[in-house]
């Protein structure tokens, strides 16, 4: 994309997650968003530590490696003598005091109030809250991914209002086959992902398919990803009578996107979600939902999924029965649930991140 100017739209993307995230949520959300620019007139540059070797081949996108903190300054008054805008890609007030140091002008995503709603005496938290609230101090525009972390943003912060937009995520497991999908038969399989203690509440949803005699005789309850059980997991498996019935399963994207496509429902029990990105990635595929009536789950999910009460086992134990045994409710849900995900993609999410840097970039060029 060029400027009205004539200058080229020069993005960098910082080495934050990069340094202590190989896989997850917000380490492929970037590397999303970089791909997708790399195939718009975009000069982007990706800032990692030396010998990264995560999440993304480094061959696809124009990539920067720094040694240490001392070369990642010189990098990045090189970049300020370039005109580039700097997106922090974690919370990092350092950085981004460097880099303003420097001339560039800043973007923040914030992705979600975990550590301010469910605080833990753990150091990291508190560091996390800080390192938040002074990096939106430092940014010149924030991205939130979502309309509920917005809303908690405002709460917490003082920022204008007109700094922040808010761009929604995308699945990056692929729908094209959602026809052929609709008449696939899935097996007995009920579908958990992601990390499991805390406010991600799995206990929840473990307690209500053992409160299940329909259940424990007909389905199996499958946890992806988080790690192997603990044995204190271990241990509420067997005190609920339910060992054997409960997997935990670790893999690939392929493994889960596989999941998606077999298990008969998709249950996403958290107390609070900045967004809720396996809620996308199961509706891609064609895996009917059911999730808490929380945070920005409805605001995801919309008419395409059942809600309940996570605090509720009961209640979720009976959706979960009434929902299963009803065929064309899942068929329902599943039609519901492709054109709902459909409406979000990584070029769309690009689209209108590009957007916020091209305002960013239009005040550089007009500013007195």
């Amino acid at each position: 994309m060029v400027s009205d100017a004539g200058n080229p739209l020069r993005i960098a993307l910082g080495p934050e997650i990069w340094a202590g995230q190989k896989f997850g949520g917000i380490s492929r959300y970037f590397y999303e968003i970089a791909l997708a620019l790399t195939k718009e007139n975009v000069d982007i540059l990706l800032i990692v530590p030396q010998g990264y070797d995560g999440y993304f081949p480094l061959a696809e996108i124009n990539t920067l490696s720094v040694k240490n903190f001392r070369d990642f300054r010189r990098v990045l008054k090189e970049l300020g003598r370039g005109g580039y805008l700097y997106h922090a890609t974690y919370y990092n007030s350092k950085n981004l005091r460097y880099a303003r140091e420097f001339g560039l002008k800043t973007v923040v995503t914030v992705f979600d109030y975990i550590s301010e709603k469910f605080p833990e005496p753990k150091p990291r938290f508190r560091r996390t809250v800080n390192e938040k609230s002074a990096s939106i101090e430092l940014a010149n525009r924030v991205i939130s991914i979502s309309q509920n972390t917005r809303i908690d943003l405002l709460q917490h912060s003082n920022i204008d209002p007109r700094n922040v937009s808010v761009i929604s995520l995308a699945s990056s497991f692929s729908s094209h086959f959602d026809k052929l999908m609709t008449n696939h038969t899935r097996k007995n399989l009920i579908l958990y992902v992601g990390k499991r203690e805390g406010y991600k509440n799995f206990q929840t949803l473990l307690k209500a398919f053992a409160h299940s005699p329909v259940l424990r005789n007909d389905m199996q309850l499958i946890a992806f990803g988080g790690g192997n059980f603990s044995e204190q997991e271990f241990l509420d498996i067997s005190s609920l009578g339910v060992s054997g019935l409960v997997v935990d399963v670790q893999g690939t994207d392929e493994n889960l996107r596989n999941l998606y496509l077999d298990a008969k429902i998709f249950v996403y029990p958290s107390l609070y979600e900045g967004f809720g990105l396996p809620l996308l990635e199961a509706m891609s595929l064609g895996c009917p939902v059911l999730a808490s009536n929380t945070s920005s789950m409805p605001e995801v999910c919309g008419a395409a999924a059942l809600y309940f009460n996570p605090e509720n086992l009961i209640e979720l134990s009976q959706l979960l029965e009434t929902t299963l045994s009803n065929q064309p409710l899942l068929e329902r849900l599943t039609s519901l649930g492709f054109s709902r995900s459909a409406e979000f993609s990584w070029e769309k999410t690009a689209s209108h991140t590009l957007n916020v840097y091209q305002e960013l970039q239009q005040e550089i060029l007009f500013r007195p």
